[in-house]
């Protein structure tokens, strides 16, 4: 039966540290400046990308169906969809918001690549070196930025002057809303990058801590 003698026991008559004497004890260390890095960065990225995702999937789901009103048809009608139409948080959604969502993902990864590359430039890492595939990856970004992007902001300003101007081509608030709204796009997406940024260079002084 081992015999607790101060900072060590007895077993078999081998003398064992245990507790604080022992060299292999170690109290967990947590790197809080890492955690709170971690915390804005994800907690700002879930926070932004869900109000933001609200807020466009509710508008630009009507310019969408103003533009192609095929899409206006129920997701339920769709075939292995049916089930959608026996709850009541999905048996309104339609085509068009769900083809809402993929430009907002879209938009979301093409406005964070678009700025990454305008703000890093040649610091961007990418999955390789040769300098063909950077030169192709950044000038397809670009051209699918300027396309998508600007297909974004359209499809933004008929939704806002069909749901509240009827009948009407053009709407001087609208088009402030919309400047107002891919603004926001820009801030949120550099406060991302920010952040991102931050957080890498705190996960690179905590390797090296702990080399």
């Amino acid at each position: 039966m081992p015999i607790f003698n101060g900072g060590a026991k007895s077993v078999d008559g081998d003398q064992v540290l245990y507790g604080p004497n022992n060299p292999r004890f170690r109290i967990p260390k947590y790197d809080w400046k890492l955690l709170l890095a971690r915390f804005k960065y994800y907690g700002w990225l879930v926070f932004t990308k869900l109000v933001l995702g609200v807020v466009y999937l509710s508008i630009v789901a009507d310019g969408l169906k103003y533009i192609i009103p095929s899409l206006g048809m129920k997701l339920s009608k769709v075939p292995l969809f049916g089930f959608l139409d026996g709850y009541q948080l999905t048996y309104r959604l339609d085509l068009a918001s769900a083809m809402a969502l993929f430009v907002l993902l879209a938009v979301f990864w093409l406005w964070d690549q678009a700025l990454t590359l305008w703000i890093i430039g040649k610091d961007t890492k990418y999955v390789s070196d040769d300098p063909l595939f950077r030169v192709r990856r950044e000038s397809s970004i670009y051209l699918l930025a300027i396309v998508v992007l600007s297909m974004d902001a359209i499809l933004f300003f008929i939704a806002l002057v069909q749901s509240n101007w009827d009948g009407s081509v053009f709407s001087f608030t609208a088009l402030i809303a919309t400047i107002l709204y891919s603004s926001v796009l820009i801030f949120v997406t550099l406060v991302t990058i920010e952040l991102r940024q931050k957080l890498s260079n705190v996960e690179g002084e905590s390797s090296e801590k702990t080399v």
